[in-house]
């Protein structure tokens, strides 16, 4: 399988997946550019029906002051990059659906993958052992807040802390959103449902 992005939602512009092999997703996990796991303030890991889903947070350098054109909020300065993983096994028949998201970034227009998702996908090859076939699916901001239903983290610290909940994920918002990723792969690539 080719590297290749997708359209999910028709009507929304920002609304393309990335896909690629498992194959190729090893190829591109360079440990220079993953984040230092020891920037991870809170990691969490859930099961929700068939669904195994990893979850981390860190504070990032999300914007740029200096070029603010309006006032600054609290979530611009203090808001946690969320990004992680959600495996679904035997989605395709046989093969499984590996999901990267992260809310850090737009999708990139160049071929590399962002370091929040590089980083989810080290610990994905570095904490699960998977011998099945899987497809790879990446999501970004806004997608992946559209898709799985995921909240702003907005902690009123500077500092590295982990004094703080992770908000809920909705069952509902995580089964629909794999099934449009799910449908999308599909009436690309003509797989079985």
């Amino acid at each position: 399988m080719q590297v290749e992005s997708i359209k999910v939602f028709p009507e929304e512009k920002y609304s393309y997946i990335l896909i690629m092999s498992s194959d190729f997703l090893k190829t591109q996990i360079n440990i220079d550019k993953i984040f230092d796991t020891n920037i991870i303030e809170k990691l969490e890991q859930e099961q929700i029906d068939d669904k195994y889903i990893l979850r981390w947070t860190a504070m990032l350098d999300t914007f740029n002051i200096d070029k603010a054109d309006e006032p600054l909020q609290a979530k611009d300065i203090y808001k946690r990059a969320q990004s992680g993983f959600i495996y679904t096994p035997e989605v395709f028949g046989n093969t499984g659906l590996l999901v990267l998201f992260t809310d850090y970034n737009f999708m990139f227009s160049n071929p590399g993958l962002p370091p929040t998702v590089l980083t989810t996908a080290y610990l994905w090859y570095k904490n699960v052992q998977c011998e099945q076939n899987y497809i790879v699916a990446y999501t970004h901001e806004p997608v992946s807040q559209i898709l799985f239903g995921l909240q702003d983290i907005v902690v009123p610290s500077m500092i590295m802390t982990n004094k703080y909940e992770l908000p809920p994920l909705s069952v509902s918002k995580i089964n629909q959103g794999i099934g449009l990723i799910k449908d999308a792969i599909v009436r690309e690539h003509c797989l079985e449902r």
